[in-house]
């Protein structure tokens, strides 16, 4: 693929990725404060801890992209699993996201079952917590816990959720994913490339 082209593309995905969080992020909540502001508050607090890898950062801004292309793209129901993670990541790797990104999104929400049952002082933000029974509770299974444990992508996931934990807060300003354009940039400039 040519420079020309896979820039051209990764333009065209990052303001595909725009208009979802502008049209749909901002409305849908997460607590008492938006979708959008909730992923550019896990992505800025990846930067921080991350020092600065786009693929984390990336990661976090898109982990719960699976909420704004659900049916219902305007509410979380929390009486319904979506598999938000589940539908995000498919959707993301048609884009052309690399797994090293489509690992942490695709099990964040397995991460949290495993620290609910690994770590006695893991608390969830209420938002979090009202999913966790939906989306199968405390993880009790040794094979699953061990799986999760020995995947290359562990670290990356575990950073991510526990980021997703602390991203409620209300007095941040945010104003669009733009302003990780040049991660998302970097990001797929490489996988892109890689796939041609």
């Amino acid at each position: 693929m040519s420079f020309l082209r896979t820039n051209s593309k990764i333009t065209e995905i990052i303001k595909i990725l725009n208009t979802r969080y502008t049209e749909h992020g901002n409305i849908i909540k997460m607590g008492n404060i938006s979708l959008t502001n909730h992923s550019i508050q896990t992505a800025r607090q990846l930067d921080e801890w991350s020092a600065g890898t786009a693929s984390s950062i990336v990661a976090g801004l898109l982990h719960d992209y699976g909420h704004m292309i659900n049916e219902h793209p305007c509410q979380i129901n929390y009486h319904i699993n979506n598999r938000h993670e589940i539908l995000g990541a498919r959707y993301l790797k048609h884009l052309g996201f690399p797994e090293n990104i489509l690992y942490p999104i695709r099990m964040h929400v397995q991460m949290k079952r495993y620290f609910k049952a690994t770590q006695d002082d893991y608390k969830l933000h209420d938002v979090a917590n009202k999913s966790l029974i939906l989306q199968g509770g405390i993880m009790d299974d040794i094979n699953e816990i061990n799986k999760l444990k020995n995947n290359k992508y562990f670290d990356q996931t575990a950073i991510l959720r526990i980021s997703d934990d602390s991203a409620y807060k209300e007095d941040i300003d945010v104003i669009s994913i733009i302003e990780f354009g040049d991660c998302i940039e970097e990001v797929l400039s490489k996988s892109l490339t890689l796939m041609h």
